[in-house]
């Protein structure tokens, strides 16, 4: 009986070295695997993954906070560079 526990010892001795290189094989994996992700992660998606195309991110009128004056915006001239011509204030996007 006492031989059958040190086999069985052994056995077990086996199957949790194979089992724990197992367990290694494994954490390494998920290592590159999370790796990759956080590769693609830092990258980005390029121009970006369906929805609309975003816009040129001005404003579409320049506006008088002052008496509400308003005027089309001009692709290339920020609106607080622009005086309203009814009171000089500096016009606003809107």
């Amino acid at each position: 009986m006492t031989e059958k526990k040190s086999i069985t010892t052994i056995g077990e001795g086996q199957d949790l070295a194979e089992e724990l290189d197992q367990l290694s094989r494994n954490e390494t994996k998920e290592k590159e695997n999370t790796e990759k992700f956080e590769e693609i992660l830092a990258r980005g998606e390029g121009q970006g993954v369906g929805g609309p195309k975003q816009g040129d991110g001005g404003a579409s009128d320049c506006v008088c906070p002052k008496c509400g004056y308003k005027v089309a915006h001009t692709r290339g001239a920020p609106c607080n560079t622009q005086k309203c011509p009814k009171c000089g204030t500096l016009l606003v996007g809107e």
